[in-house]
């Protein structure tokens, strides 16, 4: 059984708690929570409460999952490492240079998890198997920052290439009527809004991001990807199959329906007739975000996973990107 430390008390650091609780080979050692008035929703489900650091020290835990706010990130990563504990951070590092290279020399994990959810994992599962030939566009609105870049280089297959930028933002304005806390009354509210076109040389990707879309059902999430031979845009597709043009889709297949007696869960997605993803966690009843933060979670105990020098360069993308569209480059 591997025993996590988790270090924050925010709402991310309460889903991350939930998802530990559910797992079968982790469990939480303690939690390191200096505000009073956020130790009720992890003293319900029985895990230690740490006030202090001292305290945090003392409890005995196999690994540490810092969930702090970005520019704390790089401090207290490190002041665990340092003290010998392997590192899962939720987030990269803040945004300056200095930061960016301090964490990519560090052996600190990020629990970067879109590229592991679900339908983009059957997606990447998908230009794997040729059907869209070489896959060489993608236009993204499902995401921001370092998370849609992070999904860039997965599904283009960059590497550490710099793309060149351009990019600009504005407001929009929509009725926001949900939240981190759930629903709200509506109101109109604006966004900021931030489009980019990232050049990669022979492959490129365009970047939309409105800032409200991560709670709304009216501005929809959305990714295209454009190959020789075919794209998938979002779960439907079309591709060239022996001079023919073949419609294919994402399938989703979940237990819980239409009467059966099943829990509810993803079992699997398929495409072709074929399960190109499987769920894992299938039992567990998780949202496609906690599989996604799951999957982080095994792969970082496993050894694998997603690098702070992956992170770095995602995040200077991204800084760049939103400098671009500020004007300050």
């Amino acid at each position: 059984m591997n025993r996590i430390l988790l270090i924050g008390s925010g709402w991310r650091a309460r889903m991350w708690a939930r998802v530990i609780s559910a797992l079968p080979d982790v469990s939480l050692a303690g939690v390191l929570c200096r505000n009073p008035e956020k130790r009720a929703p992890f003293e319900k489900i029985g895990v230690p409460v740490c006030g202090s650091y001292d305290e945090a020290l003392s409890v005995c835990a196999d690994a540490v999952l810092v969930c702090v706010r970005k520019q704390d990130n790089l401090a207290v990563s490190c002041f665990f490492a340092e003290k010998g504990y392997r590192v899962l951070c939720e987030t990269p590092a803040g945004g300056t240079d200095e930061e960016r290279r301090l964490f990519s020399e560090s052996e600190v994990m990020i629990a970067e998890q879109y590229p592991l959810q679900p339908v983009f994992a059957a997606a990447q599962a998908v230009i794997k198997t040729g059907i869209l030939g070489e896959v060489h566009t993608l236009r993204l609105s499902c995401c921001h920052d370092y998370h849609a870049v992070a999904l860039m280089r997965a599904f283009l297959g960059t590497g550490d290439r710099i793309p060149k930028i351009t990019a600009h933002d504005f407001t929009d304005e929509y009725v926001s009527y949900a939240g981190r806390e759930g629903l709200q009354p509506p109101q109109l509210a604006p966004n900021r809004r931030v489009t980019a076109y990232l050049d990669f040389g022979k492959k490129r990707a365009f970047y939309d991001w409105s800032y409200g879309q991560y709670f709304s059902q009216i501005r929809g999430l959305q990714f295209l990807l454009q190959g020789t031979s075919g794209e998938l845009n979002g779960q439907e597709g079309v591709c060239l199959r022996e001079g023919s043009v073949v419609p294919f889709r994402l399938k989703k297949v979940y237990n819980g329906q239409d009467g059966s007696l099943f829990a509810p869960d993803l079992v699997a997605i398929c495409c072709m007739g074929k399960r190109v993803y499987e769920n894992p966690f299938c039992g567990l009843r998780f949202s496609e975000e906690e599989i996604a933060m799951a999957q982080c979670l095994t792969n970082f105990m496993r050894g694998n996973g997603y690098s702070a020098k992956e992170a770095a360069l995602d995040s200077l993308i991204a800084q760049t990107m939103e400098d671009t569209a500020d004007g300050k480059v």
